[in-house]
């Protein structure tokens, strides 16, 4: 009995190390089963729980555990996640100082710390900690990253590029560094530069690693040749959802060049909408196999390899939604008073899911639901996810004009649709926005202080994003006036905008 407790524990360590995290989740729940107060088992079901994004699930099980034995650091400190990722931020920031008083020395604490005190706005005492473990290890790469990040929020954003580039200097082949040197750069409009630090991607580098390619292998080390006559140029797409149908938009200047046939590799949900999209001459689902010929290119690559410098950048990629999913969108809204806001608060990647710096948005609900009631018309809820809370929340506030359509995120053919057919888009950056773009709409987007290069550091309108208007709370934060802003424009422009000719039909 014994051997086979240790047995499953050290399986499911195995596979939480692999990131097979619902597997890890079954297996130390069969050892739980034999040892219901076996705290450190709980506490390692809560990380596989929060590393699959379900937070509240997580806080139950670390919660458990920290009742069975309170002191302990790493409990804590995988608490203050837990609750980071359920929007409790100041309960977050009490949970991750008690970690760090538990373990003063530890720098990966301070960190978490550091960048829960960013969410708060907090900056100062942010900046304070990440500057705090520099002085002690002054090549400290997530500290470096993150004391740029807080300078930017900051919107100190000279200062920010500073920090980077001197770590840079001390720490040379760091790609992560180099990554969200890129962005800043891209957001400030330096897209030469930029796009040569994107390459530095972590991403990138872990996809064509898998693929058993070499990190710099691409079938041009510098850039794509003037003309492609003749030539198959092969892309694969990379990141999110959202991030493939972005940089896909490049595609029309290898078809400028001359290029006789593209083929392109996407995700399974998005081959039907790009392969309508006429962007390429075959579309396929992607697959590692694919990659490991060194033929294909990942899209991310495409700006740089293309020398797209601006000012003229390419325009969204041009997406049909199809008849039948329209005809059933329409009955879907049939009889719902006009206007029709889309409205999503919360976009990205939980920073406790993911083993690097990952873009996360997420809108105060409270905001949120008091924008919504002053809303004309139906409110239609596209976020993905949404918490039962928030659903209530607003449908309380809304008085019975709120139609919960969330559904439609697992359906893309079905979201395309329906955003070919509403009046107004609000919310933060996410795929329902490049889709919401792709069918000619126009949206309002809400951008944190947080790098979004696609949105740029200032400015009401994005070069990226034609029509879409840019609403920034400034560093403090100020939801409450950006939400009034949103409701004074939605006035005075109207509700209902024009779309060009085929893109909804």
């Amino acid at each position: 009995m014994i051997g086979d407790f240790a047995a499953r524990v050290q399986k499911g360590l195995e596979q939480l190390e692999r990131n097979r995290f619902e597997e890890a989740e079954r297996t130390f729940r069969s050892a739980l089963a034999m040892n219901p107060r076996d705290d450190q088992l709980l506490h390692l079901l809560g990380i596989a729980q929060l590393r699959q994004g379900r937070g509240e699930e997580a806080l139950e099980s670390v919660q458990r555990a920290i009742a069975l034995t309170k002191r302990k650091a790493d409990y804590h400190n995988t608490l203050g996640f837990a609750l980071q990722s359920s929007g409790r931020i100041e309960e977050a920031i009490t949970s991750f100082e008690r970690a760090l008083k538990l373990r003063p020395d530890s720098s990966e604490v301070r960190l978490n710390l550091g960048q829960a005190l960013l969410h708060a706005r907090r900056h100062a005492e942010a900046q304070a900690l990440f500057e705090s473990i520099l002085a002690v290890t002054p090549a400290d790469a997530g500290a470096l990253a993150s004391l740029a990040r807080a300078k930017w929020i900051a919107e100190e954003f000279e200062s920010a590029v500073a920090v980077l580039r001197e770590g840079i200097a001390r720490v040379q082949r760091n790609g992560r560094l180099r990554f969200s040197l890129s962005e800043l750069l891209l957001a400030l409009g330096d897209f030469e530069n930029g796009w040569r630090e994107y390459l530095e991607r972590p991403t990138r580098a872990g996809m064509l690693i898998r693929a058993g390619r070499r990190i710099d292998q691409t079938p041009a080390a510098d850039a794509l040749p003037a003309r492609l006559d003749g030539r198959t140029v092969k892309l694969y797409g990379e990141q999110g959802l959202g991030d493939e149908l972005f940089f896909l938009r490049f595609a029309a200047e290898l078809r400028a060049r001359g290029a006789a046939r593209i083929e392109v590799a996407v995700d399974p949900r998005l081959v039907g909408i790009v392969n309508r999209s006429g962007v390429a001459d075959e579309c396929v689902d992607k697959h590692l196999d694919l990659l490991r010929e060194p033929d294909w290119i990942v899209t991310g690559d495409l700006p740089y390899l293309l020398g797209s410098t601006g000012p003229k950048l390419p325009a969204p990629l041009r997406l049909r939604p199809l008849g039948a999913r329209m005809a059933e969108a329409r009955a879907r809204l049939e009889g719902l008073a006009r206007p029709l806001t889309g409205l999503t608060w919360r976009g990205g990647t939980s920073p406790a899911t993911v083993d690097y710096a990952a873009p996360f948005k997420a809108l105060p609900i409270e905001s949120v639901a008091e924008f919504a009631a002053a809303l004309p018309g139906t409110v239609l809820v596209l976020q993905r996810n949404p918490r039962p809370a928030e659903l209530e929340r607003l449908a309380a506030r809304t008085s019975g004009r709120m139609a919960d359509l969330s559904m439609l995120n697992d359906d893309l053919e079905g979201m395309l649709a329906l955003l070919a057919q509403i009046d107004e888009y609000v919310g933060v950056s996410n795929t329902n926005t490049h889709l919401h773009a792709g069918v000619g709409g126009r949206g309002r987007v809400l951008v944190s202080n947080d790098v979004e290069f696609r949105w740029m550091a200032r400015g009401t309108e994005s070069p990226w994003f034609p029509g879409f208007k840019v609403y920034r709370p400034g560093p403090n934060g100020d939801w409450p006036r950006v939400f009034e802003r949103v409701l004074r424009d939605f006035g005075a422009t109207g509700a209902r905008h024009e779309r060009t000719e085929g893109a909804s039909r």
